[in-house]
Formats: C-alpha cells, sequence, structure tokens
C-alpha cells in the first residue's frame, strides 16, 4: 500500500494521492498570556492548550493518462473542501489522527503528463494529533 491518507473517511489512495512528505505536528504548543484588566491592581494569567496552527504535507498525485490525472485532481479538490474541517489519517499511523481544513489551492510541478507533485497547507484551529479512541 501506498503511503496515503484519508480525509473524513475518504482514502486519497483512490485519487492517485501519495504522501512524500511534510512538517507534521506530533506535540500540541499551548499559549500562556498575561492580560492586565484596567482599572484594577494586577492581572491574571491563563494558558490556552489549543494555539492555532497550520502544518504542511508534500504529495504527488498521479493518473493513468493527462485527463485522468486533471480527473483525481478535481476528486482531490471535492473531497477536500477549504470551508470543512475533517479529520486526517495518516496510512501507518493507526493510533491517532489530525483535525483540520485545506487552506491551500491545488497547483504543483508537473511530473511528465501523469503526475504532479504539490504541497497541501493544512489549518488546525485544535492541534493534534489526537488519540483514536473506542474499540
Amino acid at each position: 500500500m501506498a503511503h496515503s491518507f484519508s480525509f473524513d473517511g475518504t482514502d486519497m489512495a483512490d485519487y492517485g494521492i501519495t504522501v512524500v512528505g511534510g512538517e507534521w505536528p506530533f506535540a500540541k504548543v499551548g499559549v500562556t498570556d498575561t492580560v492586565n484588566v484596567p482599572g484594577m491592581d494586577g492581572g491574571y494569567t491563563y494558558y490556552n492548550e489549543a494555539a492555532p496552527a497550520e502544518f504542511m504535507m508534500e504529495v504527488v498525485c498521479e493518473g493513468d493518462d493527462a485527463n485522468d490525472l486533471i480527473a483525481n485532481l478535481q476528486s482531490f479538490a471535492a473531497a477536500t473542501p477549504t470551508d470543512t474541517v475533517g479529520e486526517i489519517y495518516l496510512d501507518g499511523i493507526t493510533g491517532y489522527y489530525w483535525k483540520a481544513r485545506r487552506v491551500s489551492d491545488i497547483r504543483g510541478l508537473p511530473i511528465g503528463m501523469h503526475a504532479l507533485q504539490f504541497e497541501i497547507v493544512w489549518r488546525m484551529d485544535e492541534p493534534g494529533p489526537f488519540p483514536v479512541t473506542g474499540t
């Protein structure tokens, strides 16, 4: 099986997508902030566990011919709408997933007439990874 991923239950390998690299967050980064309240002596400090973040995934999309490649890219775009937060599962990592939405367009470096290499930028409002729970 090629290294791919699924988004909201749709396997991107069905659209010829293979993950070839990226910058994945594997630990959450929190934000500590101090707020001063006008008219009061002192302030308070709070810790935010979910600092929004983005991460990048490098992929290659392949097709049987140029028409199939374009169809795969269009199907990928339809399956990962920019206004939908979905669960992302990487092939080979069965215990964790990420929740994000695609914020990048689809353009990249052609590899012949049957493949395109491009980067996907994902926006996480709640940074992961999250453990898979249940049976």
